[in-house]
């Protein structure tokens, strides 16, 4: 089983859910020359703080914006259609993440700094740095195996929203669409005038139409002399046409051996024994 970029995406958004919550940095006060020490925070804690006139409860956003980059993952397990979004989706709120991350953080130690405190890093913040980085190798990993969606084929002016799966219209989109004529495929019949057959005659009917001693053809011929399938009739563009299924003995129009043709009103057909005459 291959390996899955996916995977990589997940454990570093889940590495970072499980740092918001550990130590990340420890907080000293300097006085007098010494330094002591104030305690250990996690982001969530942090986030909860609103001491020294900080609001910093957009660091939420860590947590939630790498729950939704875990989600992502998921997208084609619910819609396949939707998969090629995954790698845009993951990249995104894991970049919010990040950001957001390393803004407020840069907040929190310039105002931090301006006082006596000093600021140490604790092991939550190498897990926080472990997890993004697998998150952004798995997004770039899973750009480069996947399709990366276009929008040239939204809404514009002269132009209609299309399906990927489906080619653009090549002309005249905002005009009302025309139902073709529908061309009506003319009743053929083949009328036995040798040899021995339990009908006399034969209607053909579809547009592809087999003849054979096979069972599972439209029409049996019970003979030896012809091969499983020996023969197709064909309509296509308003004309009807044979083409022989390379059969042991051949297959014979007014008297000539052919492999394929087109078959006129009153042309005779001869396969085995048996002669038809072809009537539209």
């Amino acid at each position: 089983m291959a390996f899955s970029p996916k995977w990589l995406v997940r454990t570093g958004a889940l590495l970072v859910m499980l740092g918001f919550f550990l130590p990340s940095m420890m907080v000293s006060c300097s006085v007098l020359g010494s330094t002591a020490p104030v305690g250990e925070f996690s982001i969530a804690q942090l986030a909860d703080a609103s001491g020294y006139g900080m609001n910093n409860s957009s660091l939420y956003l860590v947590f939630v914006c790498s729950l939704l980059a875990l989600v992502a993952t998921f997208i084609s397990y619910i819609n396949r259609d939707l998969a090629k979004y995954e790698p845009m989706v993951e990249a995104a709120f894991i970049s919010l993440s990040l950001l957001v991350l390393i803004f407020k953080m840069m907040s929190v130690n310039s105002q931090l700094s301006n006082g006596a405190f000093k600021i140490d890093l604790r092991y939550g913040a190498f897990i926080l740095l472990i997890g993004y980085i697998m998150a952004i190798v798995g997004v770039i990993m899973d750009f480069s195996n996947g399709e990366v969606p276009s929008f040239q084929s939204g809404f514009s002016p002269g132009r209609m929203l299309v399906s990927p799966e489906r080619e653009p219209p090549t002309a005249h989109d905002w005009a009302v669409p025309v139902a073709p004529p529908v061309q009506a495929r003319p009743m053929a019949r083949l009328e036995v005038i040798n040899g021995n057959l339990h009908t006399s005659m034969v209607r053909v009917i579809g547009p592809d139409f087999s003849i054979g001693r096979g069972a599972t053809n439209d029409f049996v011929i019970p003979d030896q002399k012809v091969s499983r399938t020996h023969v197709r009739l064909r309509f296509a563009q308003g004309t009807w046409f044979l083409q022989d299924q390379n059969s042991s003995l051949g297959t014979y129009v007014n008297g000539q051996k052919v492999q394929a043709g087109r078959l006129n009103p009153g042309d005779q057909l001869k396969i085995g024994d048996i002669v038809f005459v072809f009537k539209v």
